[in-house]
């Protein structure tokens, strides 16, 4: 049931997600993303990274990828490092971008939709 409610959720959220051509400078412009479920389980958490000595470490903790008010949202920035492609979410937090979406904000706002459920 917990996967269908987050799945129903999510599916919500992403109905206005498009694709977007990102530049990886240094000055890149800040995005809202979400971080989509699993495939592979029903966990509704995603661990983050930190740079440490120019390579990208797991720091072994997690956040929640939904609370009560629904999907979290977070502000970030793409950045390339090691050739990969990483969303940095506050100072020295990044996740892996296997499993985000970038939301365009403003075709969410043509619909109606408004999201302030940003977790950083």
């Amino acid at each position: 049931m917990k996967k269908f409610i987050l799945a129903t959720l999510l599916g919500l959220t992403l109905i206005s997600v498009g694709t977007t051509n990102t530049t990886f400078a240094k000055d890149t412009a800040t995005e809202t993303i979400v971080v989509s479920a699993s495939e592979k389980s029903n966990s509704n958490k995603y661990k983050f990274y930190k740079k440490r000595n120019k390579k990208m470490i797991a720091t072994g903790k997690t956040v929640k990828i939904n609370n009560k008010k629904g999907i979290v949202h977070w502000k970030a920035k793409a950045v390339k490092i090691n050739d990969k492609t990483w969303w940095k979410i506050g100072k020295n937090r990044y996740f892996k971008s296997t499993r985000v979406e970038v939301i365009d904000v403003a075709k969410n706002k043509e619909l109606g939709i408004k999201i302030s459920n940003y977790a950083n």
